[in-house]
């Protein structure tokens, strides 16, 4: 099995595939670490993924912004999604933007940290098909003012 002791517990040094697995009561296992290609599973015995965790979730948890999740590809920009301003953000770490942020009263913000709406884009908007305005006056204002009334669809 390739097990040492000098300061450290390895398995699997002799290269021979052998898996590594905690197990419980159920049919899978706790933790599985697949010795042919190093995923590992919580909650599975088959990951087939770097980290495949089933029937389950994975909390992160601390005090201050440092903590979240990191999204990184060679030669690409680095995204981070964490809590940052007392809010979700997705940050690019690579040049320092806040890309968007979700507060906590189901309000999100693209170019703001402060939005004001249940969606505040600030900057430029390009689209294309249909918008469909729904509610009172069915109209786009720019500080109350009202730039475009319309009913139904409109296909501008």
């Amino acid at each position: 099995m390739g097990l040492q002791l000098k300061n450290a517990i390895a398995f699997n040094i002799d290269s021979n595939d052998v898996d590594f697995k905690v197990g419980t009561s159920s049919s899978s296992h706790s933790l599985f670490v697949q010795g042919s290609d190093g995923n590992v599973g919580i909650g599975t015995n088959s990951p087939n993924t770097s980290l495949h965790v089933k029937d389950g979730s994975i909390k992160v948890e601390g005090a201050g912004t440092a903590y979240g999740f990191v999204l990184q590809r060679a030669g690409d920009d680095t995204y981070e999604f964490r809590n940052l301003g007392g809010g979700l953000t997705i940050f690019n770490s690579t040049d320092g933007r806040r890309e968007m942020f979700f507060d906590g009263d189901g309000n999100v913000g693209i170019g703001t940290t402060a939005p004001l709406v249940k969606l505040d884009i600030r900057g430029d908007i390009s689209g294309s098909g249909s918008f469909l305005g729904t509610g009172v006056g069915n109209r786009i204002t720019n500080n109350g003012t009202t730039l475009i009334s319309f009913s139904g669809r409109c296909r501008c």
